[in-house]
């Protein structure tokens, strides 16, 4: 069995893009698969992606990937639900730590996704990455606070298990700037910068 389990949260409905931004066409792929590709490089991870809004849309274009997609009927009740609602789905597992990611940080390649995991393996603490005016995904969780990221809810993804555990958080600063896509604009803007 895998060591650690990464988990993508991709159910949201993009409303403020009115389209499925997961699906989103990025470098002869997806935004959300360009995501997948990254982790699934990383060894000793094993990947799952929750799924709520568009699921039957995306699991056709992910059907073919070495991920394990979960299908949250929840995901209206935000990005802690999902997140939660995965953390459930693996618990059975015995992992020592959780990465979690976004399907939308076009930036983030795997050799960031590598940094955490060592410095995790080091500090065996959460791990998050620092931007220049924002902390935050992808972080990596031990699997001592597994069971509060299953008690999530609302919007904020891990952020409040994060802020509980302040004293123990360590960081690796991310080469790229934090980008993600909600918007036209963002949208257009990744495709010129990339």
């Amino acid at each position: 069995m895998k060591t650690y389990a990464a988990i993508v949260l991709a159910a949201g409905a993009s409303k403020r893009l009115g389209k499925p931004k997961q699906l989103l066409p990025y470098k002869e792929s997806t935004l959300l698969n360009h995501t997948i590709t990254e982790l699934l490089k990383l060894q000793n991870v094993d990947v799952y992606v929750v799924l709520g809004a568009y699921a039957d849309a995306i699991l056709l274009t992910i059907h073919k990937m070495d991920v394990t997609p979960l299908i949250h009927s929840g995901w209206e009740d935000g990005m802690g639900s999902s997140l939660a609602f995965g953390m459930k789905a693996i618990t059975h597992k015995n992992y020592d730590g959780v990465l979690v990611s976004l399907s939308d940080l076009p930036f983030v390649k795997t050799g960031h996704y590598q940094k955490l995991l060592a410095d995790f393996e080091q500090q065996k603490s959460i791990v998050i990455t620092d931007y220049q005016n924002f902390s935050g995904v992808p972080c990596m969780i031990p699997s001592q606070h597994f069971s509060e990221l299953q008690k999530l809810t609302g919007d904020e993804g891990a952020k409040p298990v994060i802020q509980n555990h302040k004293k123990e958080v360590s960081r690796v600063n991310s080469e790229t700037p934090y980008f993600d896509v909600d918007t036209d604009e963002s949208y257009e803007q990744l495709l010129r910068l990339s």
